[in-house]
């Protein structure tokens, strides 16, 4: 009768290892190659437009008469 305990024993922690293993992998957050290829190319645009915005709200601001 004990070693049938043990054995389920044995048995649950094995199961709850590969759910925690499991988890783990779900909650881990990576980047594929082409993903950070894609995020690296599309920054100096998304910048460049962030940039363009507040250069104009700035000299919109400061002398609203010449706009």
């Amino acid at each position: 009768m004990a070693e049938q305990e043990q054995n389920d024993i044995v048995q649950q922690l094995v199961e709850a290892r590969v759910e925690i293993e499991r988890l783990k992998g779900k909650t881990s957050t990576t980047l594929s190659g082409t993903e950070f290829l894609t995020l690296l190319f599309m920054m100096p645009i998304i910048l460049s437009f962030v940039l363009m915005g507040t250069v104009i709200i700035w000299r919109t601001t400061s002398n609203p008469a010449e706009v």
